[in-house]
């Protein structure tokens, strides 16, 4: 028979437990996220347009804004007005192959040398490499730190602009890289999910990148293959797939400029494309293949970094690697391949709205295929920044 005092201590203690229990299940963690995937839709084509560029307001090489003309800073603010009201939140640069942070992927052996020493160097050693760079090719196929902040000032500084670099490095894997970096940078800054639209513009192989980063957004079957083999070889971390989840709730608009065409878009009802090449023909296909010396069909590396052009990665598992993406996203080493689609002469890709443009680079008689980078380094030249972004502006914000 219990006291009244046990009986008491008894109540006490129960209400007590019940009281503790209540609280630690009020403060349980949330669920694991689950989202659901964006609904992708097919590719869809417009019909291609062809302009002339036209060197109307002239640039001032100093990359000053307060030394260009009145006109072309009253354009430039234009264009960042027309940005603002259509809601771009953040600006991305992100340059092509052999101008990143390791263009001669030569990070990968000194990491399997000395993982340790490597660890501590990497990012200083990416710098370094990304400054020389900067310094050697200038504004011809890169986008320079003061390209990016000339563009940023003009256009009234409201809008975050950045560069991403990436290796550059000329194979899949590398690509595969750039694409889980900007994942997990988008990730960084928008730790909830990208708010309002999202600008990406991008040289050359940065195209392949901006492929594959959409491939992971979606739930299609390249891009779940292409985590399988992301997991199997431990190339990110765990959550990374549950970032990309989030990130796919974001409105993305790319721009490629020169990109070859290679691995294919995953588009959503959310996502806009829209491709420069710099190209001189009558018709939709490269012409004046021969006359490269001179740059008489305009982009030649556009061509020329097609299917089969990778070079060799300089580390094994690289190399083992890059052969199982071959069977996801085509050959990247093969001459055979190589040579068949270049003579195919195509610029034009399956997805978004190309625009052939003639960039005026030609040389007629004189040799300029080395200053001109073939014809490849006129879209990231600050005197086509203006003209670049009013076309931006008309078929993605107008």
């Amino acid at each position: 028979m219990l006291t009244i005092e046990q009986f008491l201590l008894l109540v006490f203690t129960t209400i007590l437990i019940l009281g503790l229990g209540l609280y630690l299940w009020l403060r349980r963690p949330p669920p694991p996220e689950r989202l659901p995937p964006r609904p992708t839709v097919p590719p869809v084509k417009y019909p291609v347009v062809t302009l002339k560029w036209m060197d109307d307001i002239p640039f001032h090489e100093s990359a000053v804004l307060g030394q260009q003309t009145p006109q072309w800073r009253e354009r430039m603010t234009q264009v960042g007005n027309t940005l603002k009201k259509s809601s771009v939140s953040q600006i991305y640069f992100l340059h092509g192959t052999f101008v990143g942070s390791d263009p001669f992927n030569v990070l990968p052996p000194f990491k399997n040398l000395m993982p340790s020493l490597a660890e501590q160097w990497e990012q200083i050693i990416e710098g370094k490499m990304k400054r020389a760079v900067d310094r050697l090719a200038r504004d011809l196929g890169n986008f320079l730190p003061d390209y990016v902040r000339l563009f940023h000032e003009a256009t009234g500084g409201d809008i975050p602009c950045q560069t991403l670099h990436w290796s550059s490095a000329n194979h899949h894997w590398g690509r595969l890289q750039g694409a889980l970096r900007l994942i997990e940078d988008l990730h960084q800054r928008f730790p909830e999910g990208p708010e309002g639209r999202i600008l990406l513009i991008g040289h050359s192989h940065a195209r392949q990148v901006f492929a594959l980063f959409t491939q992971l957004l979606t739930d299609g079957p390249l891009g779940q293959e292409l985590w399988k083999a992301i997991d199997e070889e431990q190339l990110g971390t765990t959550d990374l797939p549950l970032i990309a989840r989030r990130l796919s709730h974001g409105y993305y608009d790319f721009v490629t400029l020169g990109g070859p065409l290679r691995y294919p878009f995953a588009g959503t009802d959310r996502m806009r494309f829209l491709h420069l090449v710099n190209h001189r023909g009558k018709g939709e296909l490269a012409e004046n293949m021969l006359n490269l010396w001179t740059t008489a069909g305009g982009d030649y590396v556009q061509q020329w970094g097609c299917p089969g052009s990778d070079t060799l990665a300089t580390t094994h598992k690289e190399r083992v690697v890059n052969r199982k993406l071959d069977a996801l996203l085509g050959k990247g080493i093969d001459t055979r391949v190589w040579v068949h689609t270049v003579a195919n002469k195509l610029r034009v890709g399956d997805v978004g709205q190309t625009i052939l443009v003639d960039y005026g680079d030609q040389g007629g008689f004189k040799i300029n295929c080395i200053p001109t980078v073939f014809g490849h380094g006129i879209y990231t030249r600050y005197r086509v920044m203006l003209f670049n972004m009013e076309l931006i502006c008309r078929y993605f914000y107008e």
